[in-house]
Order: structure tokens, then sequence, then C-alpha cells
């Protein structure tokens, strides 16, 4: 029996240290956008497990980086007109492997390989004349653009929803740049009542809702309620007044005594509910500066190994 335990635990140490992450966790949904302009989550990153919340690991400027992504709907294929085996290998999402759908065939259920729809609409047909990168569906495009009809066939193309709704300094820019996401966080769960219409940006959602994932669909939920803090003064600063107010400083940022003047700091997020017991909480898990660093209520709270992620009492 302790031969047993031993080849266990062997075979345990193998997979705990040759499988990567990646494969471990699978990535979230959403895809990463073309631009990043949103200081609050400057927070490094190397796979979206890192990231808290719904937010992916995106990389810009050769720097991994955790943001808000690209809300898509995965639907199954169109079988119209087609007549698949009469069986039923699925009955729900969670009977298929991940990545996959449980989809009618026109007779039975199979899993099957989604089709990824992104927000917006495709450009006039008129309008796009120039051939680009072929595609199938939304999902083999990147960024916000989609797959859209063209005179050579479909091709992938920026939709027409977002072109037509802000120009920074000449540059079509997506609305999640200059309309900042709101104040809070995504829940862990929600078990309220289903949303009727979906959302991609925290923006179409009413008073103080967010737009959240919850198996593999964005609905508008209430969020986590946060409280943005000035960080502790370690040292002192430089003695000017570099703003007065918070509105004096760049999205994201608080103005913030430096122990002598004021300039603007990143903050730091404050989640309600108390931190557990240390002396109970003895398993490592994400490690944390802030509760802005961990997902959904999660709080940072000191342990025996240092600061993790744990959920509050």
């Amino acid at each position: 029996m302790e031969n047993h335990w031993s080849v266990i635990k062997t075979l345990l140490l193998v997979i705990a240290v040759f499988v990567p992450p990646n494969l471990a966790f699978p990535p979230k949904p959403g895809h990463c956008p073309t631009y990043h302009g949103n200081p609050e989550w400057e927070r490094s990153c190397k796979w979206d497990r890192d990231c808290p919340d719904n937010l992916k690991c995106c990389m810009y400027m050769n720097k991994a980086v955790c943001v808000s992504p690209i809300i898509v709907n995965e639907v199954c294929p169109d079988t119209t007109g087609m007549i698949g085996i009469c069986v039923e290998l699925c009955t729900s999402d969670m009977s298929c492997p991940y990545g996959q759908k449980c989809c009618s065939n026109g007779c039975g259920h199979v899993c099957s390989n989604p089709i990824i729809v992104k927000p917006g609409d495709c450009p006039r047909h008129g309008l796009t004349q120039r051939c680009g990168k072929r595609c199938q569906h939304d999902g083999q495009c990147s960024a916000e653009m989609k797959c859209c009809p063209m005179s050579c066939g479909p091709a992938c193309r920026h939709p027409s929803a977002i072109r037509t709704l802000v120009l920074v300094f000449g540059v079509f820019v997506p609305p999640y740049l200059t309309l900042p996401p709101k104040l809070g966080h995504c829940p862990s769960n929600y078990d309220g009542p289903a949303s009727d219409s979906t959302c991609s940006w925290d923006n179409e959602c009413p008073d103080g809702d967010k737009c959240c994932v919850f198996n593999n669909r964005a609905v508008c939920v209430p969020s986590v309620p946060i409280e943005k803090m000035c960080p502790l003064i370690n040292e002192f600063g430089i003695c000017v007044e570099l703003c007065s107010f918070d509105d004096d400083c760049s999205s994201g940022q608080v103005c913030c005594s430096n122990g002598c003047g004021h300039v603007c700091k990143t903050p730091i997020i404050v989640k309600p509910g108390l931190c557990p017991d240390p002396r109970f909480t003895h398993q490592c898990g994400t490690r944390c500066q802030h509760d802005g660093q961990c997902s959904g209520e999660m709080k940072c709270c000191p342990t025996s190994c240092g600061q993790a992620c744990r959920r509050p009492i």
C-alpha cells in the first residue's frame, strides 16, 4: 500500500511540474482588444488566470497586462437543411470537451465547435471592395474585427458600429477606451434573475451594473462594491501641488498626499468584508498586494505564506 501511494504522489508531482498553467487553466472567454488605454489595470500577467474577474492577459508594446476583453458569444453552427445521425451524444454543453457546445445536427445532438459572434455590424457591402484576411466566422478575425461579406468572399473587417462611435486625434477608437469601466468588480457567481439582453461593455448596463461573463454569456449584473483609497505613505515626496481633486487625475487615479504635496496615484482597492484568521489560512493562493488584484468578492489577506487572495468572512 505504501508503494502504491508513492507511485500516485510521484505521478501528481510530474503532472504539477510538466503541465503548463495555460493547459491546466483554459483561457477566459473573449478576445484581446486592438487598443489598450485603461491605466486602472496596469497589472502584468503571464496567463488569463493571473487576471481578476473576466479580464484577459493581453500583449501591448511587448508587455503583457490585464485588460477588459472584447465580449464574444458562442453559438451553434447553422444546420439548416442538414440532417445528421439521429443519436443523442450530449445533453448540455457540460457534456462536451472544453471549447465545444452541445448542438443539434438536424436530428440528434452532438458536440460541435461553436461559431464566435462579436458585437457590432458589418459595414455596407458596397464600401468594402478591397479583400483582406479570409474567414468563416468572427472568431477567426483579430480583436474587434468581424467576418463580413465582400465582393471576393467573407473577410475580416472593422465593424461599422466601432468606426462611427468615437474619433480621437484622427484615429477611430473603441468605446471602452473613452468610456472607462464602472466602479466595482464582477461577482464570482450570480444567482439573481437572468438578464434579457447581452452586453459588450459596462456603459450598456443600467445604473451601477457591470457587464460580466457567466457561462460564456455577457450580461448586466450588480457589481461587488469597492472603495478606492490612497496608498500608504512610505516616504516624503516632492513638495508640489499637482492636483487638488480626483477629477484632476487621469482615469483610474486619485489625488493623494505624498507626505508634503499632492500628486495623482493609482489607488488601493478595498472590498467589503473581513479577512479570515491567518492561523486558519495555511494554503497559499494567488499572491496580491491589495483587494483589487483579487477576483470577485475575494480580498487580499495575510496568510502563513504571505499576502494571498481569500474569501472574506
